[in-house]
């Protein structure tokens, strides 16, 4: 109940965070920067190699992303199960999406694998 009362709280946003502090990459578990978009390794995972790729610019939904923003996400979708599959050779793989605040335990646009 709190979560859902505290929706308009807004804290800082650690996707913001770690784009403007590419120093701490390993510290904050980025693992890849492109143009547009951000991979992080997920400090709480739901799996084992449980990773968030998000726009670096805030958007509320796919309908707003431009064009370049997502051929990006989709792509790093792609790398990122391609280096999963290397690294951890898993027997499957989930992909969501998470758009909107209380579809997205805090962070409002990013997809998961």
């Amino acid at each position: 109940l709190g979560y859902i009362q505290g929706l308009n709280e807004r804290g800082e946003c650690f996707i913001c965070h770690n784009l403007q502090n590419p120093q701490d990459d390993d510290k904050n578990l980025v693992l890849w920067r492109s143009k547009c978009c951000l991979v992080v390794l997920n400090r709480f995972p739901y799996n084992n190699g449980h990773l968030l790729i998000a726009p670096a610019r805030h958007i509320p939904g796919l309908d707003e992303a431009t064009d370049e923003e997502l051929l990006e996400m989709i792509k790093l979708v792609r790398e990122s199960q391609k280096t999963l599959s290397l690294a951890i050779k898993p027997h499957g793989f989930n992909v969501g999406m998470n758009f909107g605040r209380c579809a997205g335990a805090g962070l409002p646009e990013h997809f998961h694998i």
